[in-house]
Order: structure tokens, then sequence, then C-alpha cells
């Protein structure tokens, strides 16, 4: 049996930063609480499966990012 992470993101739920931050991590000082760095999704993973539902609703200037 697999032990591979399983992760679903809601992209038409979350603003375009706030997508990156969920994704690739909060770096330190980019926003208010952000106080220390945490990792995203990707890496939580750890060669796990992220699946982007919605992601044909995110705009263009998210896209190239993610």
């Amino acid at each position: 049996m697999s032990q591979l992470r399983l992760a679903v993101c809601n992209c038409s739920a979350m603003v375009d930063t706030l997508l990156d931050n969920q994704l690739f991590g909060p770096v330190r000082g980019t926003f208010t609480s952000a106080t220390e760095m945490r990792p995203g999704l990707f890496e939580y993973l750890d060669g796990g499966t992220v699946f982007l539902d919605e992601g044909g609703k995110l705009r263009w200037p998210c896209r190239p990012s993610c």
C-alpha cells in the first residue's frame, strides 16, 4: 500500500498571493503573520500528489509561477 500523501487545493477559492504561499510556502516577512519560513504543499507532500481543483479559473498573473 502506498504511503504517499495527497492534497487538494481549490484554486478558485484563493487569491493569487495566497495560492503562491500555499503551494510554495510563505517566506518570512511576505505578509503580516509570516514570522518564519514554512514548507509549501509541494515540499510537504514530498513525492505525493497535489490536485489543483478549478485550476482553469486561475488568473493569468498566477499561472506562470504555479
